[in-house]
C-alpha cells in the first residue's frame, strides 16, 4: 500500500510533495531553481537541470547539492506543490484562473527562499550555490510579479471583477510593490 507523500506547512497553506515525473512537461521549466526532496521529504538539493522527453514526463534531474551535482532519476525526487494543487499547474486561458496560478507560485517561491535560507544557515549549501540560488529565486519572482501585474490590469480594464477576481488583483499588486517598486 502506498504511503502519502509529507505535507509541508507554509506561511499560507500546506505544501504537498509531487514525484517529478508525474508534473506535467509544460511546468518542468518553472521548476528549475526550486527544492528536491526524497519521498520522505528530506531535502535532496536545487534542481539544476531537468532531462525530459518533448511532451511527455521527465527522466532525469541534475541537482545541485552540497557536495557537487548528482544526477538522478525524476521518479526519485519530489518537488513542493500547494495542497489542491495539480501536479503540473497549468496557466488557463481564463484570466482569473492564470492570475490564481501566478499568485499561488509566488507564494510557493515565498517558501522556497526561506528554505534556501535554512539551508545555507545549516551550512548544506556553499556560499556561491547560496548566491546562485538567491538570484534565480529572486529572477523567477521577478518575472512571475511581471506577468501577474499585467493579467491584473488587463481584468481591471475589462470591468468590474468578481469578488474571487478581485483578491488576486491585490495579491498581484501587492507582490508588484514589493518586487517591482520601478513597475
Amino acid at each position: 500500500m502506498p504511503r502519502s507523500a509529507p505535507k509541508m506547512p507554509s506561511a499560507r497553506g500546506r505544501f504537498e510533495l509531487v514525484k517529478l515525473s508525474e508534473v506535467r512537461f509544460e511546468a518542468l521549466r518553472s521548476l528549475i531553481g526550486s527544492e528536491a526532496f526524497s519521498r520522505e521529504g528530506e531535502p535532496l538539493g536545487v534542481i539544476r537541470r531537468i532531462v525530459a522527453r518533448r511532451g511527455g514526463k521527465a527522466l532525469r534531474v541534475t541537482l545541485a547539492t552540497a557536495v557537487g551535482l548528482r544526477e538522478v532519476k525524476a521518479s526519485k525526487v519530489y518537488v513542493a506543490l500547494s495542497s489542491g494543487e495539480e501536479a503540473a499547474p497549468s496557466r488557463q486561458s481564463d484570466p482569473v484562473s492564470s492570475l490564481r496560478c501566478l499568485v499561488e507560485e509566488l507564494r510557493a517561491i515565498d517558501w522556497s527562499e526561506v528554505r534556501a535560507d535554512e539551508r545555507y544557515a545549516e551550512g548544506s549549501l556553499s556560499p556561491g550555490d547560496y548566491l546562485e540560488l538567491r538570484g534565480r529565486i529572486a529572477a523567477k519572482r521577478v518575472a512571475l510579479a511581471k506577468s501577474a501585474l499585467s493579467i491584473a490590469r488587463r481584468l481591471m480594464e475589462s470591468g468590474p471583477p468578481s469578488p474571487e477576481a478581485r483578491v488576486l488583483v491585490m495579491a498581484a499588486i501587492t507582490y508588484a510593490k514589493v518586487y517591482l517598486p520601478e513597475e
